[in-house]
């Protein structure tokens, strides 16, 4: 998986969670032709861990964005930093 720009089309998603413990909720990926996702993520991400791959309906589709809510679960200063992938159908 690579990381997902605007405009590719893709048959899977995963979510990383980077420098912090991060706390996910109500996730909803968006696509081209106004389509939607629920997606079903753990509740909790650790630091350095993904969600399994999501496949995407319909994909390949160009994923338009992903809105959800999620904070960080420590006090630190590091805060979190998540990152969105993207599987292509002839990617590997």
């Amino acid at each position: 998986m690579a990381f997902l720009k605007d405009g590719d089309d893709v048959v899977e998603v995963r979510v990383c969670a980077d420098g912090n413990v991060i706390r996910l909720r109500n996730a909803e990926l968006w696509m081209s032709g106004d389509k939607r996702q629920k997606l079903w993520l753990p509740l909790i991400l650790g630091a350095g861990e993904c969600s399994d791959p999501i496949k995407v309906q319909g994909g390949p589709i160009r994923v338009t964005h992903l809105a959800l809510e999620y904070e960080a679960m420590s006090l630190g200063a590091e805060g979190a930093h998540l990152s969105i992938y993207g599987k292509s159908k002839d990617a590997r």
